[in-house]
């Protein structure tokens, strides 16, 4: 565990999800306010209003919609993190133990481990096991005795 203040951490967690609530709020209102002016000018063409008056509003409310989904990914990482670990972490521990349990067998077979009736010794210096025409040991390169 490292040594940080958890108080300060939550502090900021706070502050980046109340302000990501804010500018998302915000920019939403000008998005939504964008395209229900342009919607009900259509139809108007009488009054003189421009279709495009408050075409700005969506440049203004698309940035901070997205500023404020920042601020809240900041602010729920650490939540959202867990909650994966949470998720995944056994999911794929029993998925990696079944692997490995199913292919237990398969790998002796490919190392050749496997025969039982297969005739090995034992290395004196540092206790390996070798083949039976091995002259030197496998692991530490001692003369095996005849």
């Amino acid at each position: 565990m490292t040594n940080f203040d958890k108080d300060a951490n939550a502090k900021k967690r706070r502050i980046f999800r109340i302000v990501g609530f804010i500018l998302l709020g915000i920019g939403a209102v000008f998005t939504i306010l964008f395209f229900i002016s342009f919607f009900s000018a259509f139809g108007d063409f009488d009054s003189g209003d421009s279709i495009f008056k408050d075409a700005w509003m969506p440049f203004v409310g698309f940035p901070l919609m997205a500023i404020g989904g920042v601020f809240l990914k900041f602010g729920y990482m650490g939540s959202l993190f867990k909650y994966f670990a949470e998720e995944t972490v056994p999911t794929a521990a029993k998925s990696a133990n079944y692997i490995l349990n199913e292919t237990k067998d398969n790998i002796k077979d490919i190392l050749g481990t496997n025969d039982k009736n297969k005739k090995q010794r034992v290395c004196p210096k540092c206790g390996a096991l070798n083949e039976i025409e091995d002259k030197y040991c496998f692991d530490c390169g001692a003369k095996l005795k005849d």
